[in-house]
């Protein structure tokens, strides 16, 4: 093993490890179908907060990108842009509640049955569980203040 940053353990493993720590009562509010886990913030979130970062990534899907070009073209409207930053910008001024209301809970359904990375995506309990590639783990503990908490992941390869 060579030592690239201190404290830190790595390999050139090509397997995959998570862990994911929560209080219990959370834990609980994704099993009984209250909250939607997120990968990307690592986080629970309610129905709503799931529903808008998916309204999003559905307009993202109709936004056109020229990188030669540096436009944007959404519904009709062209703009241009300067760099990664001001692109950024841009797609999320076109992004007002506005449009968001416009997409439906059909379509949301749709955009989750169709879309391929399902790991991009808040992911009910039943989802995290059913459509995982790896073997999965959870274990229960109290910490020493009397806390319950909640470890759970997922690890493996799937090559």
């Amino acid at each position: 093993m060579k030592i690239i940053r201190q404290s830190i353990y790595e390999t050139n493993s090509s397997s995959t490890h998570s862990i994911t720590m929560c209080m219990k009562s959370d834990y609980e509010k994704w099993k009984n179908g209250e909250l939607y886990y997120f990968r990307d913030t690592n986080d629970f979130i309610t129905k709503e907060e799931r529903n808008r970062i998916l309204k999003e990534m559905i307009l993202e899907d109709k936004i056109d990108i020229d990188y030669n070009n540096k436009t944007i073209t959404f519904n009709g409207k062209t703009v241009n842009y300067t760099d990664w930053e001001d692109k950024e910008q841009k797609i999320k001024e076109m992004m007002t509640d506005e449009e968001l209301s416009k997409i439906t809970e059909t379509e949301i359904d749709k955009y989750l049955e169709e879309s391929f990375d399902k790991y991009e995506m808040p992911c009910s309990y039943e989802d995290y569980y059913g459509n995982m590639e790896y073997e999965t783990y959870k274990t229960d503990f109290v910490t020493p203040n009397g806390e319950e908490v909640v470890s759970f992941g997922y690890y493996g390869n799937n090559y």
